[in-house]
């Protein structure tokens, strides 16, 4: 039986690579994540929106996979955070290192 929260990873698309993270980026689940991560060749891009929970591991996950691409001369970019994700990279200054965009969806409203 599969946990509601359980983390997926799914690629949507290559070139530049959007990986789509759902559910919870803890640390029992980082270390399978980063290895698929850090082997992708060329830009990537993780689109947050899915995820629920994020800890101190999944922060983690995001600065390796930064520092990754920076050794190869790619970029990362963290798409559509999540409000928990969001909040966790204002708390720790990782705003500073990372570059995060938001989507922008016709119709909404704040």
């Amino acid at each position: 039986m599969r946990h509601a929260d359980a983390m997926t990873v799914t690629l949507l698309q290559t070139g530049p690579a959007v990986w789509w993270l759902c559910g919870e980026l803890d640390a029992a689940g980082v270390p399978g994540i980063v290895d698929r991560l850090v082997s992708v060749d060329g830009d990537v891009e993780l689109d947050c929106s899915g995820l629920t929970f994020v800890d101190a591991g999944g922060l983690r996950l995001l600065v390796e996979v930064h520092r990754s691409c920076e050794r190869r001369g790619a970029k990362l970019a963290i798409v559509d955070p999540a409000p928990c994700v969001m909040r966790l990279i204002r708390l720790t200054g990782l705003g500073a290192l990372l570059t995060v965009r938001a989507m922008v969806r016709l119709g909404e409203c704040d």
